[in-house]
């Protein structure tokens, strides 16, 4: 009887086989998909926004962190071995990092999207105190990151993006192409609100902590200066320099960005009177923040 029952499980399980495999297979793992770097948050942005889930995209600098000093973590730097992709703004810690990572994935492709652009040298901050010489062209000075702060170079970086996605992504070129399209179109309604906007203000002057907004200013005809020197702190003497040269060319905003210390910003802008504008130029949605940075320039001229 025992020997009976023995061969009914072993029958009933050999049925059971079939439709157990057929309940398992969709349980197998998924294939990876493509890992892609940004450098910035608004990259990720960008990048998500043209090639959707069929790719796994990471960033660098994680939000709310300084992209001066950042130092990426272990597990990006795993995660860097096997991505396909890297878009570059050419940050120090770009400059610092992505050789050695060349070194560990040679398949990584680096795309500085920074090429083809007007690009503006990263020293130049709008400080009529500054003694630098050289340009870009020239190569004696570094050119700015901050690209994505100009919606007329972000359309233009939407294109290189695509480009690159649809290497990778063959079979959704056309729909990757076509978003591209739509965004660059977004790109340039959003310029001329935003030139509209700013019309009033041409040649005004505004102080920021870090000159990140250097294409920002280029685009809308205004002019940053910035609080730092050489991303120091500024000095006693500096600041009362500032100080006057606000007061003398009435400057009625100074931005701050949450990445930076503001105890110099927020004093400047007591002492002159000015609107201190909190700003962030990572915020992944950087539709949002040219918007703020255009109504707060409009708010303090308004007092």
């Amino acid at each position: 009887m025992r020997h009976f029952r023995s061969r009914l499980f072993f029958l009933g399980f050999a049925l059971l086989l079939p439709l157990i495999a057929v309940s398992t297979r969709g349980l197998a793992a998924p294939p990876e998909l493509p890992v892609i770097f940004a450098s910035v948050p608004p990259h990720k942005f960008l990048v998500e926004l043209l090639a959707g889930d069929a790719v796994r995209v990471e960033c660098m600098v994680r939000p709310g962190f300084n992209p001066h000093s950042y130092e990426p973590l272990p597990s990006q730097i795993t995660l860097l071995e096997k991505a396909a992709l890297y878009f570059s703004t050419g940050l120090g810690i770009e400059r610092l990092y992505l050789d050695k990572i060349r070194s560990l994935n040679p398949r990584l492709r680096v795309v500085d999207l920074r090429a083809g652009l007007e690009l503006i040298a990263e020293h130049d901050h709008g400080d009529a105190h500054s003694e630098e010489a050289g340009s870009v062209e020239d190569g004696k000075l570094a050119a700015d990151p901050h690209i994505w702060l100009s919606p007329r170079r972000l359309a233009a970086q939407a294109r290189r993006v695509g480009a690159e996605l649809a290497k990778i992504l063959p079979g959704q070129a056309e729909e990757i192409a076509a978003k591209a399209r739509r965004f660059e179109g977004e790109m340039r309604d959003l310029e001329a609100e935003l030139k509209a906007q700013l019309e009033p203000l041409k040649s005004r002057k505004f102080f920021v902590y870090h000159p990140a907004w250097s294409y920002f200013a280029a685009d809308f005809e205004l002019e940053q200066v910035a609080v730092e020197h050489e991303g120091k702190e500024p000095s006693a003497r500096r600041f009362t320099e500032l100080v006057e040269r606000a007061r003398a060319e009435k400057v009625r905003a100074v931005f701050l960005q949450k990445q930076y210390p503001s105890a110099s910003a927020e004093r400047l802008a007591l002492e002159i009177g000015a609107k201190l504008v909190l700003l962030d130029e990572l915020d992944p949605d950087f539709r949002a923040a040219l918007r703020a940075a255009a109504q707060a320039l409009n708010d303090a001229d308004s007092k």
